[in-house]
């Protein structure tokens, strides 16, 4: 737990705010997909289409279409 206390803001320096937003972003897509209960495969699809704008405006960069 030490080491992770040391490391965590080397972490978050080496990254920018507005990549770790979008990621957030992103996951909330797949947590509202898994919550609904779909299986992963049709939660990768969910989130391709929010993403490519079919089904709502998305930033969604980490699946990759």
């Amino acid at each position: 737990f030490e080491m992770l206390k040391a490391n965590m803001p080397k972490a978050f320096e080496s990254v920018q705010v507005k990549t770790i937003r979008l990621w957030e972003y992103c996951m909330h897509r797949w947590i509202e997909a898994y919550r609904s209960g779909l299986p992963m495969r049709e939660a990768q699809l969910r989130v391709q289409l929010q993403r490519s704008g079919r089904l709502a405006q998305s930033r969604c960069t980490c699946v990759s279409p």
